[in-house]
């Protein structure tokens, strides 16, 4: 799949499990080209050869993602997993996430839980239901294409995230606080059709970090490089390899 395309053209519901899949609900174009991955390594860099994390997925016979498994170093210890839920008409309704204890071995975490409408994904509630708390996301939409992101917490917006397209790709992606001050924003840089790099920028407008992304030659997301620019950031640089 070497064009990569807007998710939310289409109902996300019928791309929610495409080929065993799902993508992320906020439009994540490179997801699009991740479609039936069954790892992702997590390297220090591109030189180097130590894993720092894995991910694990795993399908149906139908190709349906089914559970994502996350592991310190490579596959050493177990550290959380995912369980997918789809209705009867194979549209995904559930996200459930376990993170393992030292005590009680695997308990529940988060329960996410998928709404829709008209063919769209119009909101996610998130529960957690050791801390007794929840938040809310929802999503807005021009002629069928995602234009804004809403997120509560207990009811109180946080914040907003902005979506703008240019020639029918998403081009920029804006998150605003409750107050409407821009607080980080994102750029989308493609070859064609083909997402080969995002730009990520501070409130300030310096260039925090850039992720650049490589593709086999079946065009599938086979690298992503995240660089650190900005000399003050808490993140490190690191690569994913994606297995297919």
């Amino acid at each position: 799949m070497k064009s990569i395309f807007l998710v939310f053209l289409v109902s996300f519901s019928a791309a929610s499990h495409s080929n065993g899949q799902v993508i992320s609900p906020s439009y994540e174009p490179q997801e699009m080209a991740a479609v039936g991955v069954t790892a992702k390594k997590t390297y220090f860099s591109l030189e180097s050869n130590q894993i720092s994390q894995v991910e694990d997925f795993q399908y149906d016979k139908g190709g349906t993602l089914q559970k994502r498994s996350r592991y310190v170093g490579n596959r050493e210890k177990i550290i959380e997993y995912d369980e997918f839920k789809y209705d009867d008409n194979g549209v995904i309704v559930n996200k459930l996430t376990y993170v393992k204890t030292r005590d009680s071995g695997f308990v529940l975490l988060k329960l996410k839980a998928y709404r829709y409408s008209n063919g769209l994904l119009i909101s996610e509630k998130e529960s957690f239901p050791l801390a007794q708390y929840f938040d809310d996301y929802e999503y807005e939409y021009k002629d069928g294409v995602l234009i804004s992101k809403l997120y509560y917490s207990r009811d109180s917006l946080i914040n907003k995230t902005v979506y703008k397209y240019e020639n029918g790709r998403l081009k920029n992606e804006t998150l605003y606080d409750k107050q409407g001050k821009m607080f980080h924003s994102i750029e989308h840089i493609y070859r064609n059709d083909t997402l080969i790099e995002t730009k990520h920028f501070i409130i300030s407008g310096e260039l925090l970090k850039t992720i650049v992304y490589s593709y086999n030659k079946a065009g599938q997301l086979e690298v992503e490089n995240m660089e650190i620019k900005w000399p003050y950031s808490s993140e490190s640089p690191h690569v994913i390899r994606y297995e297919y």
